[in-house]
């Protein structure tokens, strides 16, 4: 309703650290992570009436499946698992976009306005900007250095 669309945020069971540390797994768990997450989250999203739309890692593990394609390619099993039109979220010009590419996942890229970008176009480690011309010329970087292509779950993009 009202243009609002719900994801799915799996991530690594680190409550501690609000899943900001990286937990070695073998890939079938990280698969079946991704899976128990959004599949649970999905039952109580219809149990109300609505319908799951994207999925996004969480912390650690979104910055670990921007750089590692073997652990991009077990969330995006996991997520395809459950269903195969959920849009998969990554940071733009990252493995796990690769990945979902690769199984035919829909995807979207992402950059954010409040982060700084190594020269690899990887995220930095959290930095706060404070001047607004910063933010949007961070903001915009990622978008100047990629090609364009249709965005997987652009309403106009869809038959």
């Amino acid at each position: 309703a009202r243009g609002v669309r719900i994801g799915a945020h799996p991530g690594y069971a680190d409550r501690e650290n609000f899943g900001r540390i990286e937990i070695d797994l073998p890939l079938d768990e990280v698969e079946n992570l991704v899976l128990y997450q959004v599949a649970a989250l999905d039952g109580f999203v219809r149990s109300r009436g609505g319908r799951l739309a994207h999925v996004k890692a969480h912390g650690a593990l979104y910055n670990r499946a921007a750089r590692e394609l073997d652990l991009a390619r077990a969330i995006a099993r996991g997520v395809k698992r459950h269903r195969d039109d959920l849009v998969l979220v990554g940071l733009a010009g990252s493995k796990l976009l690769a990945a979902a590419g690769e199984i035919g996942l829909p995807a979207a890229g992402e950059a954010f306005a409040d982060r700084r970008y190594l020269p690899s176009g990887a995220l930095m480690p959290r930095a706060s900007l404070s001047r607004p011309a910063r933010s949007a010329s961070t903001a915009t970087r990622p978008a100047r250095r990629a090609s364009p292509a249709p965005c997987a779950n652009d309403s106009s993009a869809r038959a």
